[in-house]
């Protein structure tokens, strides 16, 4: 949940722990807790972390809800792949790019969505890879002990 909600905020979404869904089942009134992703330009993203499940979850998806589910066995890089993916960023592994005439592959993710483009590195950027991003307008995220740090690239 940390990771999500640093990723997030970078990103400038805005992020609500523990929002509340109320729907029926037989005849009953329920209620369910997710994270919740607030979005201008399409509908909420709802985040599961396992809590709901079974006939609650598929009720909910009927009603055409956005629901993410995440499993606790996701490394960060998939994490985040999961997360921009559904959010709707194209996202590569591992990008290349031109230096010096040669070909050089950067390890980490590399988000677009419209014009806006984010790099979550794996490990500590190179000279050249961080001048590269900072160059094409690649706002830069990281993961250290898990807490995320912008490091801005203007």
């Amino acid at each position: 949940k940390i990771i999500i909600k640093a990723l997030l905020l970078q990103a400038n979404y805005t992020y609500t722990s523990n929002s509340k869904i109320h729907f029926m089942f037989n005849n009953i009134l329920l209620e369910a807790s997710f994270d919740r992703v607030t979005r201008e330009d399409t509908k909420d993203v709802l985040i599961n972390f396992g809590i709901v499940y079974g006939s609650a979850l598929e009720i909910l998806k009927k009603q055409k809800l956005k629901i993410l589910s995440i499993s606790p066995e996701l490394t960060p890089i998939e994490l985040a792949q999961k997360l921009f993916s559904h959010l709707g960023y194209a996202t590569w592994n591992n990008p290349s790019f031109s230096s010096k005439k040669t070909i050089k592959s950067i390890n980490g993710l590399y988000l677009t969505k419209g014009q806006e483009k984010l790099f979550l590195p794996v490990n500590k950027l190179s000279a050249d890879a961080f001048a590269y991003l900072k160059n094409e307008g690649v706002k830069i995220l990281s993961i250290e002990k898990n807490t995320i740090i912008e490091k801005k690239t203007q």
